[in-house]
């Protein structure tokens, strides 16, 4: 704009033609034009653009989220359905281990006894092949010796009738552990043959007895001691293997007695708790029973109150309705008595009055 232009445009403005000695200022004549005021429901079009940018924003990010926790969902359902497939598979385990478990216990037990029962039988074929051989004590022990001819010997000088058939009736021959360090010498078992060793033994019976005391006297006396020892070695060893079988058997039955009183246990537990609940479930019911009889007690315990209050209400008023009666009888009496003295007044009256009149009527008919 020109310099004109803006002289005219506040000539048309203010009000220049005053004096200008006046000491206050000119005031414009009139008001300068006001702006337009901008309508509140007016929105223009970038905002409306920037708000639809802003929700097309948020509309995104909410479908990817929407989308993540779909994704997400569809990762712990199938890890769900994994670990219900693994829980179902271990319970069929589980299941099919206890059926095995029972039936290795039902196994065990009969190898158990199968043991006992082979163990008894070992013990009587010992006992019966132990009756086909013979024991010799006190046979001196000599380096590089043949012990069945040693043995033959020996049983040709006890029975010498039978000395020829002593080869053919001998089986096995040996003697019995190591080599002593002290020099004594070992026992010699003789297994016979089973065919002649019933004639052996009647020929013995009946011609060696006496020779067989002496030799056996003889020979306890001078082994007696190393059959001692051997014999406490034999049933040492023999009592430690049967303590190790026992105690093999004892572990077994006390493990098995000890899972079984664990089962006990939480069985008597288990019976405990319900016994426990079932009083406590008692205890309550009857403590609620006692409360409501309580309160039965009480509710009746006031309905005779109740009723003794009302009787003694009604028997108030009827002592009052008989006082009140009585007061009327009362008053009714004393009326009536009043009554009768009122009654006797008058007739008092009436006969003075009818004796004055019986008077008057006399002294009317006197002569003058």
């Amino acid at each position: 704009m020109d310099e004109s232009d803006c002289v005219d445009a506040s000539l048309a403005t203010h009000d220049y033609e005053r004096d200008f000695n006046d000491p206050l200022l000119a005031t414009p004549s009139k008001s300068p034009p006001g702006k337009k005021k901008r309508d509140s429901n007016e929105v223009s079009l970038a905002e409306i653009f920037n708000t639809i940018q802003s929700l097309n924003s948020k509309q995104d990010s909410v479908i990817q989220k929407i989308t993540h926790i779909e994704s997400s969902i569809e990762v712990t359902t199938a890890a769900v359905n994994s670990l219900s497939d693994t829980v179902n598979r271990l319970l069929s385990d589980v299941a099919s281990h206890g059926e095995k478990l029972g039936k290795a216990e039902s196994s065990i037990q009969h190898m158990q006894q199968e043991n006992v029962s082979l163990k008894l039988r070992v013990k009587e074929l010992e006992r019966y092949s132990r009756r086909w051989c013979l024991k010799l004590l006190g046979v001196k022990e000599r380096e590089d010796e043949n012990t069945q001819m040693t043995a033959i010997s020996h049983l040709a000088r006890v029975v010498p009738r039978i000395k020829d058939k002593l080869e053919d009736a001998v089986d096995v021959v040996h003697r019995v552990g190591k080599q002593r360090s002290d020099g004594s010498p070992r026992h010699i078992i003789i297994r016979f043959e089973e065919e002649v060793e019933v004639e052996v033994e009647n020929v013995v019976k009946k011609e060696g007895e006496e020779e067989e005391e002496e030799v056996e006297d003889v020979v306890k006396k001078e082994g007696e001691e190393e059959d001692v020892v051997e014999e406490e070695e034999e049933e040492e060893v023999e009592e430690e293997e049967e303590e190790e079988e026992v105690e093999d058997v004892v572990k077994k039955e006390g493990e098995e007695e000890d899972v079984v009183e664990e089962e006990v246990e939480e069985e008597v537990e288990e019976e405990e708790e319900e016994e426990e609940e079932e009083v406590e479930d008692v205890v309550k019911k009857e403590g609620e029973e006692e409360d409501v009889v309580e309160e039965e007690e009480e509710e009746e315990v006031e309905e005779e109150e109740e009723e003794e209050e009302e009787v003694e209400d009604v028997v108030k008023k009827e002592g009052e309705e008989e006082d009140v009666v009585k007061e009327e009888e009362e008053k009714e009496e004393e009326k009536e008595e009043v009554e009768e003295e009122e009654d006797e007044d008058d007739d008092n009256k009436e006969g003075e009055e009818q004796g004055q009149g019986d008077k008057q009527s006399r002294m009317k008919f006197e002569p003058l």
